[in-house]
C-alpha cells in the first residue's frame, strides 16, 4: 500500500489488514483537508504506473480531500478510472490480479 506521509509503498500482512490501514490513512487525510493542516501540501501521491513486461498488477487509491473518491488501474488500463467505492475499488483490483477479496465490509 502507498502511504503518502513516507511517499514509500509498504507492505500489508493481508488485504483486510491494507484496506483497514488504507482506510485509517484516507480518514486522518481528510480531516488533514477539513482542518486545512499545512501539512497535507508535502503529502506524495502515487508515482506513475510502472513499466511492466507481462506481469500483472492493480491498485486503487481513495483522493482523500474533503469527499472522498476512489480510483483503480492496473497493467491493461495505468490510467485511473473511477470507483463507486472502496468497497468496489479494492473487489476490482483484487479481481484484477486474480485474488477473491476476503469477505470484509472495507466501505
Amino acid at each position: 500500500m502507498w502511504n503518502p506521509f513516507v511517499s514509500a509503498y509498504q507492505p500489508a500482512n493481508s488485504v483486510k489488514d491494507g484496506l483497514v490501514r488504507v482506510g485509517e490513512l484516507a480518514n486522518l487525510i481528510s480531516r488533514m483537508w477539513v482542518q486545512r493542516h499545512s501539512k497535507r501540501e508535502v503529502l506524495a501521491d502515487v508515482p506513475d504506473a510502472p513499466a511492466t513486461d507481462g506481469q500483472l498488477w492493480a491498485e486503487f487509491r481513495i483522493n482523500a480531500s474533503t469527499f472522498k473518491s476512489y480510483d483503480t488501474r492496473n497493467d491493461d488500463l495505468p490510467a485511473w478510472a473511477r470507483a463507486a467505492g472502496m468497497t468496489q475499488a479494492a473487489a476490482t483490483t483484487c479481481a484484477r490480479v486474480g485474488y477473491a477479496l476476503p469477505p470484509f465490509n472495507a466501505a
